[in-house]
């Protein structure tokens, strides 16, 4: 699945960024303020957890300018499976 947000302010270089998660089965998530494709600029690699409660993942940040820039989010996974119950997100 993926998800586009067309305007994001980045006021401030970000560092990391920030999920809340309930995770069904195993994944991998890609952020980019390009596109789907390249440069990622957030990787995630989400292992499997049955824990019925959201979960907050953090991940390192690298590329982001000052702006005003799209958010393009992916989530990959097993085909057929549902992966993950977004709550949140936030970049610091």
């Amino acid at each position: 699945d993926k998800v586009t947000y067309k305007y994001f302010n980045f006021k401030k270089l970000p560092s990391k960024f920030h999920i809340k998660l309930r995770v069904s089965n195993a994944g991998k998530i890609f952020v980019s303020t390009s596109n789907f494709v390249a440069p990622i600029n957030v990787y995630l690699e989400i292992p499997e957890n049955k824990n019925p409660e959201f979960v907050e993942y953090t991940a390192d940040v690298s590329g982001i300018k000052e702006g005003t820039f799209p958010v393009f989010i992916k989530f990959t996974g097993e085909r057929g499976k549902d992966l993950f119950l977004v709550d949140s997100f936030w970049f610091e």
